[in-house]
């Protein structure tokens, strides 16, 4: 089972895959404000996250966490 850490006010939380995240821009084929789900977490060779959206990889910056 994948799974992300993030800190969230001070507190480390687990979020496993599937999770809900909402696009924070434009990018590739997602439109700002899109809620889609994260099925699986990579890193590349730089340790930088990226999802996995619809069967596409995505750095992890690009969006944000539904908490």
């Amino acid at each position: 089972m994948k799974t992300c850490l993030y800190v969230y006010n001070q507190t480390l939380i687990e979020v496993y895959c599937p999770f809900d995240v909402v696009v924070r821009g434009n990018v590739g084929e997602l439109c700002k404000d899109d809620f889609v789900q994260v099925t699986d977490v990579k890193h590349d060779g730089d340790g930088k996250i990226i999802f996995n959206v619809n069967n596409k990889l995505y750095y992890a910056y690009h969006f944000e966490l539904l908490l």
